[in-house]
């Protein structure tokens, strides 16, 4: 390679004085790669708020300019593996593991040397997929795939917000929910008017973040078969009044092979006024259901595929433990009010509303909006960060 690192002979910590001066890593006092991490972060403001809090022993930082990566276009699939190491920020990093070799596969590459046995993403993960994360999984997935064969790859988990009143960090909008419906479920006591069952802090807390998580898996559907009515008909066809997913039951992708079930949810579907068309295949053995008239004049298909999705068998397992179990009205009593609450969606926001009351939040939409002690508490301290290992099957399969 043609770059200056790769014509110098030097000694270890030459080589580290050189990096320092060419790049703009900021590397660690221990020489023991089992103590020492790597934290390459995205943008250059965090990298220096980073480089103020960090533990100087074993904590080296690498800022990366991802987005003049991205500009380039270096990790295009038709661009050549040298328009990559020509990018500075690749160089840096290549010189600081200390490995050998060019940065490409197994040319030269010696594991046995790598400085950092923690090689750290710090990304902007929370308003797209990030940038830093895209280009370096990418990079050693293709290039230096011995770094996640060896465990030694994490992501870091920067938090969304922190709640002033308290200073505690919270991950990301579904935890600060949680945390919302726990706070707002300390207020008050509701009951469940057709079975007169009454909950409150804890019990009332297991609910609503059930129901929550329901929502969710639910909108996922929604956005695969694009009508609500199609989706609450297969719900209440698998656990409701047909009940076809009884404890001890058939699995639910087991229904397309047994010709009495799949008979039960045609019936279900046509009764809910959609036009059904089923089709066999003598090959597999399994029959499929074609629902012509969704909403918006489209075809969806139902199969075996969607019934064995996460999705569609968590909406089951929730509709049958949680949203059956708390049919609506419900009855609220806040203080020495009682309001009446008519929908499982209106009591979730209605407490959702209650646990914002006088809470001081504040969002980081970037890492570099964060102030040095913030990532050093929510961050890097390794007592209190959370760490994500990343492996071959994670990048393949993200």
């Amino acid at each position: 390679m043609s770059w200056v690192f790769n014509s110098l002979k030097m000694s270890d910590t030459t080589a580290n004085d050189s990096v320092n001066l060419l790049g703009q890593l900021a590397d660690c006092e221990e020489n023991d790669p089992a103590r020492c991490e790597l934290i390459i972060i995205e943008g250059d403001l965090a990298g220096e708020c980073c480089k103020l809090v960090r533990d100087h022993c074993t904590q080296a930082i690498l800022p990366f300019s991802s987005e003049k990566a991205i500009t380039e276009n270096i990790f295009a699939e038709k661009e050549s593996i040298n328009m990559v190491l020509s990018h500075s920020d690749i160089k840096t990093l290549v010189s600081a593991l200390g490995t050998g070799g060019t940065g490409v596969g197994k040319d030269d590459f010696d594991i046995e040397k790598l400085r950092y046995h923690k090689i750290i993403l710090l990304c902007d993960d929370h308003i797209e997929l990030s940038l830093l994360r895209l280009l370096l999984m990418t990079y050693f997935y293709r290039e230096l795939p011995q770094l996640l064969a060896k465990g030694y790859v994490y992501l870091a988990q920067p938090p969304l917000f922190q709640v002033l009143n308290t200073g505690q960090y919270i991950k990301d909008d579904r935890e600060m929910n949680r945390y919302r419906i726990r706070r707002g479920a300390e207020e008050l006591a509701v009951k469940v008017k057709k079975t007169g069952k009454k909950l409150k802090g804890r019990a009332l807390s297991l609910l609503l973040e059930g129901m929550l998580e329901f929502y969710d898996y639910y909108r996922r559907l929604e956005g695969k078969l694009f009508d609500r009515k199609l989706v609450d008909s297969l719900l209440e066809t698998m656990s409701g009044s047909k009940e076809l997913m009884q404890r001890g039951g058939p699995q639910l992708h087991g229904i397309f092979a047994d010709g009495s079930l799949l008979g039960t949810v045609v019936s279900a579907l046509s009764e809910a006024g959609y036009k059904i068309e089923l089709i066999s295949d003598e090959e597999s053995k399994l029959s499929e259901i074609e629902v012509k008239n969704v909403s918006g004049g489209r075809s969806v298909l139902i199969d075996k595929k969607l019934f064995s999705e996460v999705e569609f068998q968590r909406a089951v397992d929730l509709y049958q433990s949680t949203i059956q179990s708390s049919p609506p009205p419900f009855f609220v009593k806040e203080g020495n009010s009682v309001t009446e609450i008519r929908s499982r969606r209106d009591l979730l926001i209605y407490v959702l509303t209650i646990g914002a009351k006088n809470l001081l939040v504040q969002r980081f939409k970037y890492i570099g909006e964060m102030n040095p002690a913030q990532i050093w508490e929510s961050t890097l301290d390794p007592e209190k960060r959370s760490l994500l290992p990343v492996t071959i099957g994670n990048v393949v399969n993200p």
